[in-house]
């Protein structure tokens, strides 16, 4: 056991003590995103929180832990999308407010 993994030989796997931790994180978090919308700092706190997740279980073949984790959350996707590897949370463009 090291920093929450498992090391073997041939592969590493992630510990069950930190998916769960994890996933504890990723419910609460999607219902503080249900009950605070209108916060400013919402969608930068989900990009960093997320995306951090995500870097920690890309270190191993997690794909489908972070597709399952992360395809649960139903009210994060009003502030963003997840890339094609579910590892990294992308927030949309600004909006411009100039007008011509």
């Amino acid at each position: 056991e090291f920093l929450g993994a498992y090391l073997k030989p041939w592969r590493m796997y992630v510990r069950n003590s930190t998916l769960k931790r994890m996933r504890r994180k990723v419910i609460a978090l999607d219902r503080y995103a249900m009950e605070h919308r209108a916060d400013d700092n919402l969608p930068i706190k989900l990009r960093d929180t997320l995306s951090s997740f995500g870097g920690v279980l890309g270190h191993y073949r997690s794909y489908a832990i972070r597709r399952s984790m992360f395809g649960r959350m139903n009210h994060v996707w009003h502030h963003g999308d997840f890339d094609t590897v579910w590892q990294k949370y992308v927030l949309p463009p600004p909006k411009s407010t100039l007008t011509f």
